[in-house]
């Protein structure tokens, strides 16, 4: 369990992660493919609900995380009890998660949502999104402790089966829901948000049977004697709640961006929405290496190498940045072979190609900004990093704002600040990392 600073751990950590976030982008292109071929409307109302949606997983992923630095640390010191331990109390704390967020999913959103969309028909396309597909936080929730737990233990072969599991599942049954075949009436946009929740559910449980029945897990005692102990809990809190509130400004942040780009026009929104869409693919490698630079850098430091940290991170830095340039040089290529998977528009792809080469730039600069600020979480500095997190986000609402409501200019230009937001991420974690004050920091 105690790994080392190699450019083979980091890939035999990092690749599954990024197969299964590839699975998991693929989800997500899945529906917008779809829907794209639906209409306009269900396009611009499945951005809003996305992310909408993807705010309230942000909050579970968050407390999921905050249980897998503890893991992390705890396999670093060879501590199996420790591991099996902070499992249990993850999985009763996602449990409630899950139920909080169900509820506001489902009660909020339809409160929520006219009052902040301008358009009526994108305002009742994004509330049934997001009331259908909220069943699946119920389960899929809670279950995020099995992820925190794999990655932990820098076991992550199963995070990417899982994912390869749940979007099959979820592009046959797109497919059926949405456009109504073999029997079934045509859903639309609710289509789309119920084969999602479906295929999050039977995946995250066919992961949980795995850890739960498989020899290779039974060392563990994972499932032994699950009784809720205050002080752990307490401790997975005070680590994940500045998380939470960091992933929780982050997507909220989004989810205002997509609002404000809808005051632009619904075209515009649309153009955001596939954007979005690519985006997510482009940034697809970038999660496994920001896991990697989490989950190791706690290692590092549970056995007692801290000063590693900065080799760590220039070889995470330099993989990344090596493979997602690469992988953005041929996206750039062919852009509208790219855009054409999510819609079949011509007029919206051309609209849409501006944009599509600064997401490019972004995501190369994302790549560096993201492990940063992974390592200042994995060295259990969360707090720090929520702080580094709102104050990209203050700028980078304030430069959307302008560009959407004081200069009103295009879509592109709105976009730019990705950029600005990553390249800010990046320097900010990296002059944290340089004062060494998160090498007092005990968890």
């Amino acid at each position: 369990m105690q790994v080392q600073a190699t450019y083979k751990n980091i890939w035999s950590l990092a690749f599954p992660i990024i197969t299964g976030a590839l699975a998991q982008t693929v989800l997500g292109v899945t529906d917008t493919a779809f829907l794209g071929r639906v209409g306009e409307t269900e396009l611009a109302a499945s951005a809003i609900g996305g992310v909408f949606y993807f705010t309230l997983i942000m909050i579970g992923m968050a407390v999921s995380i905050g249980a897998q630095i503890i893991i992390a640390r705890k396999a670093g010191e060879n501590d199996l009890n420790g591991i099996s331990h902070v499992f249990k109390q993850s999985f009763l704390v996602l449990g409630a998660v899950g139920l909080l967020m169900f509820f506001i999913a489902h009660f909020l959103a339809p409160v929520l949502f006219p009052y902040i969309i301008h358009d009526t028909k994108v305002t009742e396309a994004a509330t049934s999104y997001v009331i259908c597909r909220s069943y699946g936080l119920l389960l899929w929730i809670p279950l995020l402790s099995v992820r925190a737990f794999l990655v932990g233990i820098s076991n992550t072969k199963l995070i990417s089966i899982q994912a390869i599991i749940m979007c099959a599942i979820n592009v046959v049954l797109g497919y059926i829901f949405i456009f109504g075949h073999y029997g079934f009436p045509a859903m639309g946009i609710s289509g789309a948000a119920y084969s999602s929740a479906i295929s999050e559910v039977l995946a995250s449980l066919y992961a949980l049977s795995i850890i739960r029945f498989h020899k290779n897990y039974k060392s563990y005692l994972l499932f032994d004697n699950i009784q809720a102990n205050k002080a752990t809990i307490n401790t997975i809190l005070r680590l994940s709640a500045p998380i939470v509130l960091q992933n929780f400004l982050t997507m909220g942040a989004w989810f205002v961006f997509f609002v404000m780009i809808e005051k632009l026009s619904t075209h515009a929104l649309a153009i955001s929405n596939v954007i979005r869409a690519t985006y997510m693919i482009m940034m697809t490698p970038a999660w496994g290496f920001s896991s990697a630079a989490n989950s190791m850098t706690s290692n590092l430091i549970g056995q007692g190498k801290a000063d590693e940290i900065f080799l760590l991170l220039r070889k995470i830095i330099t993989m990344s940045t090596t493979i997602i340039t690469a992988f953005i040089f041929v996206m750039a290529l062919f852009p509208h072979y790219i855009l054409n998977v999510i819609t079949n528009d011509q007029q919206l792809i051309e609209d849409c190609i501006p944009t599509y080469y600064i997401i490019c730039v972004a995501t190369v600069v994302l790549s560096i900004g993201l492990n940063f600020l992974s390592a200042v979480s994995g060295t259990g500095a969360t707090r720090t990093a929520m702080y580094i997190e709102m104050t990209n986000i203050f700028c980078y609402l304030v430069f959307v704002y302008a560009t959407c409501f004081i200069f009103k200019t295009r879509v592109e230009i709105v976009w730019l600040s990705e950029i600005l937001y990553w390249t800010m991420m990046g320097v900010l974690s990296l002059l944290y990392l340089k004062t060494n004050k998160w090498k007092n920091i005990k968890i």
